[in-house]
């Protein structure tokens, strides 16, 4: 007795790219992705398709974004495109955290200076609501 092991179905989709209908077969998760990043861009489905196939070259086995159809291109920019966002995403925390330790330094310094001085309100009572003239 032999067992066939069956690929997932994924659907075959059409799109209209340069005035021709062509499909592509995505999984749920990739065409919701390319869906996604077309609304984001305020294009239409076929337009990202047509600038996902002018990008890449099938032919090209050099370019790992090349290789393979249409369906692989699309594949491949939904990664990357999420990729990059989540990378931009990182990078805005840290650039965030960095500014909150320079800022938490500053009211810091600024306290300590209000102390030595005697006649500034420490910073943190200021932004906490206190006394206004900083």
């Amino acid at each position: 007795m032999t067992f066939e092991r069956k690929r997932p179905m994924m659907p075959k989709r059409s799109i209209n790219i340069s005035g021709h209908a062509t499909s592509v077969s995505l999984q749920d998760a990739f065409w919701k992705g390319f869906k996604e990043i077309a609304a984001i861009r305020k294009m239409k489905l076929s337009e990202l398709a047509s600038e996902i196939d002018a990008l890449h070259d099938p032919g090209d086995a050099d370019d790992a974004e090349g290789v393979g159809g249409l369906s692989s291109a699309i594949r491949v920019y939904v990664l990357l495109y999420f990729m990059e966002r989540a990378r931009d995403a990182e990078q805005r925390a840290n650039d965030n955290a960095e500014k909150a330790a320079a800022l938490k330094e500053l009211i810091d310094a600024r306290d300590r200076a209000a102390k030595v001085c005697g006649n500034l309100a420490p910073l943190s009572t200021v932004i906490a609501g206190g006394r206004t003239n900083v």
